[in-house]
């Protein structure tokens, strides 16, 4: 469709019937638009589309006539007609054509070359255009523009490039490295307004943010010592967008954010990036906006594309696409996964010690998990092991997950997975007196798990004092250095 005299090469988007193009070679900080195509058919000069009834076919294979009259025009809504047997083939516009008599066939709408599995003299009936010609390929303009025409607006400021353009409820937000613009055009088209939404904030890659029905959401990296999500989103009073930080308690600076991706999934905000050594994406975090949480997996991951509910990704370091997060397993082998709770005090200074740890939950057959306690950052002890196919589980009622939905996401792919109850209690060994102590879980086959309960139980409290391993002996210098010493002066 390139045409130099019509219109450009660029990122684009279609949005309200027109083109909206960034990143020209020669333009990095333009944005422009196309002609609006008003889908209608070709009537005083106004329409784009041309109707064609009545088009002879005489045989399995053809190409249609209105090829032959421009290289860019191309074709859709075709109806092949047989008229000895009075079988229709329909158009379903992905290319297939189906006959009435359980015939198939395939069009292309570039070429304009068919084929039917049936042969037999008929007529085509079709529409055609040249989304050049008033189309949304079409960005020029007359000398004094007029509604509907294309247009062009600088957005000079800082003279870097703009990476992305995306859809607001009130315009068009170009994102820079440093800044925002904010295109807004009037609805009569004879109109619009061009300025700096925002300084000081910005992305580092084409994919680094996306439009959601929420807001627009992306990862602020203007400042790079501190990268935060945000998300432009409608201001209730003044009606405005307004940007807001996004789980401000996750350390989104622990990653690079240089080739970015950031896409929605379910009821997650997903973000490819790089942890800090890497060359290419390794890291995908799942960003929960309900719950407020950010899980953090580990894929080498570029794109991400959707179909229903099933999510792809494409290969940050060879040209493959794998599906994610269905089923249990990465190709075969387990996932790494695991739970790291915070250091707990229980709300108190003293030293505690407790005997007993109730864990329970839901768990497949084939699964299981290891039980990890730290106590005042002394190393992590494994303290239990907690076995599918152990004696605590309740075979009696197994739970189906998979094809049926829990709470408002599918879990676990499309394959139906049995999962079953269970309750037990670790008795815990050589527990010392501690001031804090951190939790652990890591998954350790293939298959599901989840801890809905946690209880601690049998705990006993002692005197306000440092863990032992902290304490100093007595009688120490004022240096420091020396301890023991019987001259009183120390």
């Amino acid at each position: 469709m390139f045409s130099s005299t019509i219109n450009f090469k660029g990122y684009a988007f279609i949005d309200k019937g027109r083109a909206i193009l960034w990143n020209r070679t020669e333009d990095k900080t333009g944005i422009y638009g196309s002609k609006i195509d008003n889908q209608r058919a070709v009537s005083g000069g106004t329409g784009v589309y041309t109707t064609v009834t009545g088009e002879a076919t005489t045989s399995l294979t053809g190409t249609l006539a209105f090829k032959a009259g421009g290289a860019t025009r191309n074709a859709f809504a075709v109806t092949i007609t047989l008229t000895g047997t009075g079988e229709v083939y329909t158009d379903d516009y992905l290319g297939v054509l189906t006959g009435s008599l359980g015939g198939t066939g395939t069009i292309n709408y570039i070429s304009g070359a068919y084929t039917v599995s049936n042969a037999g003299v008929g007529t085509v009936a079709y529409q055609w255009e040249d989304s050049n010609i008033r189309g949304v390929t079409d960005f020029t303009k007359s000398a004094t523009r007029l509604a509907g025409e294309g247009f062009q607006f600088p957005q000079d400021e800082g003279g870097d490039a703009i990476l992305n353009v995306l859809i607001g409820s009130d315009g068009y937000y170009s994102m820079k490295r440093q800044s925002a613009y904010r295109l807004s055009i009037a609805s009569n088209d004879t109109d619009a307004t061009n300025e700096v939404y925002r300084k000081e904030i910005g992305l580092q890659s084409l994919r680094g943010a996306v439009s959601t029905s929420k807001g627009i959401v992306f990862m602020n990296t203007s400042n790079q010592e501190k990268p935060e999500m945000t998300i432009l989103e409608k201001d209730p009073v003044g009606g405005s967008l307004e940007p807001r930080v996004l789980f401000s308690q996750f350390k989104f600076a622990n990653y690079k954010y240089d080739d970015c991706t950031i896409d929605t999934y379910e009821r997650y905000i997903i973000v490819a990036c790089k942890t800090a050594d890497a060359t290419n994406n390794d890291i995908v975090l799942l960003c929960d906006v309900a719950d407020n949480t950010v899980d953090i997996t580990s894929y080498q991951c570029r794109t991400f594309a959707k179909n229903g509910s099933d999510l792809f990704m494409g290969s940050s370091v060879s040209e493959t696409v794998y599906q994610l997060f269905s089923g249990f397993d990465d190709d075969g082998f387990s996932i790494e996964n695991n739970w790291i709770g915070k250091a707990e005090t229980w709300n108190t200074g003293k030293l505690k010690k407790y005997r007993k740890m109730r864990l329970k939950g839901s768990i497949s057959a084939d699964q299981s998990y290891a039980v990890y306690i730290n106590y005042d950052d002394n190393g992590a002890q494994l303290v239990g092991t907690v076995l599918g196919s152990g004696s605590y589980v309740d075979y009696s009622s197994p739970q189906s997950i998979g094809s049926n939905f829990v709470g408002s996401a599918q879990i676990g792919g499309d394959s139906l997975t049995n999962i079953f109850s269970y309750f037990l209690e670790i008795r815990l060994k050589k527990v010392p007196k501690f001031r804090k102590r951190k939790v652990s879980f890591i998954a350790l086959g293939i298959g599901y798990v989840d801890i809905s309960n946690h209880i601690d139980v049998d705990i006993s409290l002692y005197e306000d004092k440092l863990p032992t391993r902290f304490r100093q002996k007595q009688n120490v210098s004022l240096s420091g250095a020396l301890t023991n010493q019987n001259n009183p002066e120390f």
